[in-house]
């Protein structure tokens, strides 16, 4: 026989795991939760585009994108040893992102005439987003 102390324990343990498998509220209503915060590392560099220009005219289907970082090292490779002063470099043209491993230079081709934002960021080790963002953005023409 069990003696009462375990019965009270093993009925205290299910009531517990009804309760943390409960997915409402009494009235029927979904419960909701708290997301928990962003815990990203901020970082101590700066991004700079330095080519092109903001509004500069770019003849042809290709452009060397160069930056300039300062207050961190561009990595290149992935790890998960987030520090605030080291990174990559992730580039996206008109929304679309089209690497996460530019260095401080990266060709962009096929570029189609017409007006195009360039948005670079620096992002830690492992690719996520520092908290504040480090992001930096130029418009520019192709002809």
């Amino acid at each position: 026989m069990i003696p009462v102390t375990i019965n009270r324990l093993l009925a205290a343990l299910a009531l517990l795991t009804l309760a943390a498998c409960s997915s409402g509220s009494e009235d029927g209503t979904p419960a909701t939760t708290t997301p928990t915060p962003n815990t990203r590392p901020s970082s101590t560099a700066t991004l700079t585009i330095t080519s092109p220009t903001p509004g500069q005219v770019v003849e042809g289907a290709t452009l060397v994108v160069k930056l300039a970082v300062e207050g961190a090292t561009v990595l290149v490779e992935a790890s998960r040893d987030i520090r605030p002063d080291t990174g990559h470099v992730h580039i996206a043209l008109d929304g679309q992102t089209v690497t996460l491993l530019a260095g401080l230079e990266y060709e962009l081709t096929d570029l189609k005439p017409g007006s195009h934002l360039l948005e670079a960021s620096f992002a830690a080790a492992d690719h996520g987003p520092f908290n504040p963002p480090v992001v930096t953005t130029v418009t520019f023409t192709v002809k």
